[in-house]
C-alpha cells in the first residue's frame, strides 16, 4: 500500500489534538483550519442530557469559524431538519463529501448548495463523531472555488482522524460530567 503524503499532516493534527476540554471544539477546528486549507468550519454538538425528547435544532449546540451568525441563520432555519437528521446522513458512516451528501440530484442542484454559493464556499465535507450507533457530533469543514474541493488523500486523512477526535472528545465528555457531578456536592 503506497504512504499517502498527507500522512505527515495526520501526525501533526494529532500532536496538537486538544488534550483540555476548555476550548475543545473551537481548537479542533482551528486544527483543521491550520493543516487542511478550511476556509470555513462549524461543529455542530449533540447534548446528551437532549437524547429523551425530540430531535430539534434546540438538542444541538454549535461553534462557527470565519462565518458571520447572521450567515449561519438561515441554515438553522431551512436546512438544518434535512441535513442532519435526514436518512441519507445516517446512511454516512465517518466522512463524507458533498457529493456524497447529495448523490441522487447532484449537489450543485441542491438548495443547500445554492445557499452554500451564496456564502461564497463551494466545497464540503463531514466528519461525523459517533459513538456505537448514536452521533455526536458533526464537523463541517467547508472551502471556496479558489481553494478548490478536499482531494481523495485528504478525505482519507479524515477517516484517519475520526477516531482519534471521537476518543478525546468522549474523554472531554466524561470529564465535563465528572466535573458537573462534583459541583453537586
Amino acid at each position: 500500500m503506497p504512504v499517502n503524503p498527507s500522512y505527515p499532516i495526520v501526525l501533526k493534527f494529532l500532536q496538537d489534538l486538544p488534550t483540555k476540554g476548555d476550548g475543545f471544539s473551537r481548537n479542533i477546528l482551528h486544527l483543521f483550519e491550520k493543516y487542511f486549507r478550511v476556509s470555513v468550519s462549524l461543529i455542530l454538538l449533540y447534548h446528551e442530557d437532549k437524547l429523551t425528547g425530540p430531535r430539534t435544532a434546540s438538542g444541538w449546540s454549535y461553534i462557527v469559524k470565519n462565518l458571520n451568525p447572521n450567515q449561519i441563520r438561515p441554515y438553522f432555519n431551512e436546512f438544518f431538519q434535512s441535513d442532519i437528521f435526514s436518512p441519507r446522513q445516517h446512511r454516512l458512516e465517518r466522512v463524507a463529501s458533498l457529493t456524497e451528501i447529495f448523490p441522487e440530484q447532484g449537489a450543485d442542484q441542491s438548495p443547500y448548495y445554492q445557499y452554500l454559493q451564496s456564502l461564497g464556499i463551494s466545497y464540503q465535507a463531514c466528519i461525523f463523531l459517533r459513538n456505537e450507533q448514536k452521533r455526536l457530533a458533526t464537523i463541517s469543514l467547508f472551502r471556496s472555488e479558489d481553494d478548490g474541493d478536499f482531494s481523495p488523500e485528504e478525505l482519507e486523512c479524515f477517516r484517519i482522524l475520526e477516531p482519534f477526535i471521537t476518543k478525546q472528545y468522549l474523554q472531554m465528555l466524561e470529564i465535563n460530567q465528572a466535573h458537573s457531578l462534583n459541583k453537586r456536592f
